[in-house]
């Protein structure tokens, strides 16, 4: 079960990921304003830190087996 998580956290992580690669283009071509792009970039940090802590996680409980 554990592993069914951490394997959405970084499916979600992955989909995120692309989303900041397309605002940082558009941002490039002046479609969108540098205050949007800082909220997908922090948006990319949250789910990147929920990636680790779920592999924290993980490896913490597989460590207790």
């Amino acid at each position: 079960m554990l592993m069914n998580q951490l394997n959405v956290f970084e499916s979600d992580f992955e989909l995120i990921k692309k989303q900041y690669g397309r605002d940082s283009l558009l941002f490039v071509k002046g479609a969108i304003s540098a205050a949007e792009l800082e909220v997908s970039k922090s948006s990319l940090y949250q789910k990147q830190n929920s990636c680790i802590e779920a592999n924290i996680t993980y490896k913490n409980n597989v460590i207790q087996i």
